[in-house]
C-alpha cells in the first residue's frame, strides 16, 4: 500500500505574526507566542487530507502519504510514501485506520490492495487499510460497491465503539442523479463489516436509483455515534434541487438518528464535532466561497447558520472546554498566498472571538487538529520553509503547528 521511508524531521521555532480578530472593535493584531513547527517529507510535494490522534501520536494522511508525529519529543517517527490517495486516518486500540482511494487494475492486473474495474472504462474504487503503531501494514483491502462499477471513493475516517468507519460516495448508476453517499464499517482488524447509503436506496443494486446526489466529506466520533459531514441533493426524495450543506448522525450499528440539511445555503460541509451536547458542522459556501459554520442540537434541529466574512474553507472543529474552533485555510492575511488559520467561535451565536494565522509567504493549510492538555496541533501542509528532506521554498511538506490556547 504504502511503503517505509526514513527521513529527517525539521523542528523550527520561531515567531509567526498571528492576527487575532478578537472583539469587532479591535484595531491592531496581537503577537502570538513562538509557534513549534514540525515538517514531514521528502523531495516533491506532499499534501495533508486529515489528522487524527490518540493524545500520545498524532497522524497524518495525504495522497500516497501517511506520517507519524510525536507531539512530545516534537519529532516524525515515520513516514509512508506509495500510491494510495489516503483521505481519512483514525486511531484505534494498537493501530492506525486508513480510508481513500486507489487506481483499478483489471482483474488480470489489480491495482494496489486488490482494486479492480472489470466493467466499461477504469475509475478508482475504495481502499481500506490497518497500520500498526510502528509503521507496519497489517493489511488493506479494496471493493466494488456497486454493478455499475464507477467512481466510487471514500473522503474520510473516523473511530467510534472499538470499530473503523469510512464515508465517501459511489456510483450507483451512470447519471448525474445516481450517486449517493456511502459510509462503511470495518472491524478493530480492518476487515469490512457492513455499509449504509440513504435509506430509501439499497446498497450494492440499483433498488431505489436515482434520487439525487450526496456526499460524506467528513465523520467524527460523538459519544460513541458517528457524525457525517457532507452536501446533499435528493430531489427524488423531497429535497430542493440544490446541492446543500448536511450533517447526519449514526450509531455504531448504522442506525440513522437524524440528518440537518442547511434549508437556506448552498455549499457543503466538511467536519462535524460534538461539544457540550450541540452539534457544529463547518466546511464552506458555494459561489461566495466564505467560511460556514452551523450548530446543530441533539435531535438535529438547526440552531444557527453563520457566513463569515472570511473567504475560506473550514476543514475540521474541535472543542476544547466548551470552546469551538474552526480549522482552515483562507487568503484572508497579509503573510502572502493561502495561509492555515484558527478560529473560535462563539457557541451562542457563531460570531467569530478570535483569529490565528499560520503560515509564511508562500501557500499553506490546515486539515485539522488535535487537542493535547489545553494545546492545538494543527496539521496541514506548507510551501513557506525548506525541509531537511530536500525541499526547498515553494515545495509542499506536511506539516504540525503547536498552538497553545490562551
Amino acid at each position: 500500500m504504502l511503503r517505509s521511508q526514513s527521513l529527517g524531521a525539521l523542528i523550527v521555532s520561531l515567531f509567526l505574526f498571528a492576527w487575532l480578530g478578537g472583539c469587532s472593535d479591535s484595531s491592531s493584531p496581537g503577537v502570538q507566542d513562538p509557534f513549534e513547527l514540525i515538517l514531514a517529507g521528502g523531495a516533491g510535494d506532499q499534501t495533508a487530507t486529515d489528522v487524527a490522534g490518540d493524545g500520545s501520536a498524532i497522524y497524518v494522511s495525504g495522497p500516497g502519504v501517511l506520517a507519524k508525529f510525536d507531539p512530545n519529543a516534537q519529532a516524525v517517527d515515520w513516514i509512508q510514501t506509495g500510491d494510495v490517495g489516503i483521505y481519512g486516518v483514525a486511531v484505534g486500540p494498537g493501530n492506525v485506520f486508513v480510508a481513500g482511494r486507489a487506481p483499478a487494475g483489471r482483474s488480470s492486473s489489480p491495482g494496489p490492495c486488490g482494486t479492480i474495474d472489470d466493467v466499461g472504462d477504469i475509475e478508482p474504487k475504495v481502499v481500506a487499510g490497518v497500520y500498526d503503531i510502528f509503521g507496519s501494514l497489517l493489511g488493506c483491502e479494496s471493493r466494488v460497491l456497486y454493478p455499475y462499477s464507477g467512481f466510487e471513493n471514500y473522503w474520510a475516517a473516523t473511530s467510534a465503539s472499538g470499530k473503523f468507519f469510512a464515508g465517501g460516495h459511489a456510483q450507483q448508476a451512470g447519471v448525474a442523479d445516481g450517486f449517493p453517499f456511502v459510509v462503511a464499517r470495518y472491524d478493530a482488524s480492518g476487515a469490512f463489516d457492513v455499509a449504509t447509503t440513504e435509506p430509501e436506496l439499497e446498497l450494492g443494486t440499483t433498488t431505489g436509483c436515482c434520487t439525487g446526489e450526496s456526499i460524506v466529506l467528513g465523520l467524527g466520533e460523538a459519544d460513541g455515534d458517528v457524525l457525517a459531514a457532507g452536501a446533499s441533493r435528493l430531489p427524488g426524495s423531497g429535497e430542493d434541487d440544490v446541492l446543500r450543506p448536511m450533517v447526519m448522525r449514526y450509531t455504531s450499528d448504522l442506525v440513522r438518528l437524524w440528518k440537518g440539511r442547511s434549508s437556506d445555503r448552498v455549499g457543503r460541509f466538511l467536519d462535524a464535532a460534538e461539544v457540550g451536547g450541540a452539534v457544529y458542522a463547518v466546511g464552506e459556501t458555494e459561489g461566495t466561497g466564505l467560511f460556514l459554520i452551523e450548530k446543530y442540537d441533539a435531535t438535529g434541529s438547526r440552531l444557527w447558520s453563520v457566513e463569515s466574512s472570511s473567504p475560506g474553507v473550514l476543514q475540521g472543529v474541535v472543542g476544547v472546554g466548551g470552546r469551538v474552533f474552526g480549522i482552515g485555510t483562507t487568503s484572508d492575511s497579509s503573510f502572502g498566498g493561502s495561509d492555515a488559520v484558527v478560529v473560535e467561535f462563539d457557541p451562542k451565536d457563531g460570531s467569530t472571538l478570535s483569529t490565528i494565522y499560520l503560515g509564511g509567504a508562500q501557500d499553506d493549510a490546515a486539515v485539522g487538529a488535535v487537542v493535547i492538555a489545553s494545546d492545538l496541533w494543527v496539521a496541514g501542509s506548507t510551501r513557506s520553509y525548506a525541509s531537511d528532506d530536500g525541499n526547498v521554498v515553494g515545495q509542499a511538506d506536511l506539516v504540525l503547528w503547536r498552538v497553545t490556547l490562551n
